[in-house]
């Protein structure tokens, strides 16, 4: 697929078959562009400008399953709080219509995204995200009803800086991240409401994942067979191996992807020359016209 502007950057998965692509919030614009893809059909439509008033921006996207509407939520960072991370000044909202333009969300808690590279997740109807309070530098996860548009803290989870990756485990979200020791932890979000957790580790120094130099550099993410993904986040070889790994048999399997990486690259510049890699499972076909 071509992207008809460069310096975009998609750390978010598929939400029910779309994918929403948008600048690193490094990348300082002042009338920033998000653009929403298709795999499916190959088509992009690029959304309104958002007067961003020279602010760096996060974004996510959510669907609402009931009346079938793709919600762009947009973040522009503001007061600094800790270790050059910044709370939400301002969170604007877009419904994927005809004719819809960019909303202010009045009411939301003081919070920002953790890490740019931690995917969000859209699941039944509510957008989860990875969120820094402005009491504390420990994650928190934040849910986003993305058919009433309200916010809500979900309590508990790890603690530390750890950069963790959301992904959906058994159909619940859930935290995961690499620990000490070659062990694999995993996070699961029981239930929302009552702020009740489940944490499971898995201890996979006897596999072949412990010989892998993908373990403590790579994305995580699982699949609907239980099974935990690993795979690098940058290409460097023509060679891309994606790791499956099923914590409750201990097992493995690996398969090597072809194609990432066909294009020549000139030799002055094979060193140098890297590709960021983000990847997620559960894609779904949508035919839906952009």
């Amino acid at each position: 697929m071509n992207c008809p502007h460069l310096q975009l950057k998609t750390f978010a998965p598929s939400v029910h078959g779309l994918i929403c692509h948008g600048p690193p919030s490094t990348l300082i614009v002042s009338s920033p562009r998000l653009i929403v893809s298709n795999p499916s059909t190959r088509r992009s439509i690029i959304l309104p400008k958002i007067d961003a008033n020279h602010e760096c921006i996060y974004h996510h996207m959510g669907y609402d399953p009931i009346d079938g509407d793709y919600k762009v939520l947009c973040m522009m960072k503001g007061m600094h709080v800790y270790q050059r991370r910044y709370l939400a000044k301002e969170l604007q909202v877009f419904t994927l219509r005809k004719g819809n333009s960019w909303r202010m969300v009045e009411d939301f808690p003081p919070h920002c995204l953790c890490h740019e590279d931690t995917p969000d997740l859209c699941i039944n109807g509510v957008l989860y995200y990875v969120a820094m309070l402005d009491t504390a530098s420990n994650h928190a996860v934040m849910s986003f009803d993305v058919r009433s548009e309200k916010f809500d803290l979900i309590k508990g989870g790890p603690d530390g800086d750890l950069n963790p990756k959301l992904t959906r485990y058994e159909g619940k979200p859930a935290l995961l991240f690499p620990g000490s020791d070659y062990r694999i932890n995993l996070w699961v979000i029981e239930d929302a409401a009552k702020h009740e957790w489940s944490k499971m580790s898995y201890d996979v120094s006897s596999t072949s994942l412990i010989r892998n130099p993908y373990f403590h550099h790579c994305v995580f993410c699982t699949n609907d067979a239980g099974e935990i993904v690993l795979a690098p986040d940058f290409v460097r070889t023509k060679t891309f191996v994606v790791l499956y790994y099923h914590p409750k048999k201990n097992t493995m399997r690996s398969v090597v992807i072809k194609g990432i990486r066909d294009r020549k690259i000139p030799l002055w510049d094979e060193a140098s020359y890297h590709r960021i890699i983000s990847v997620f499972s559960g894609q779904v076909d949508n035919l839906m016209f952009l």
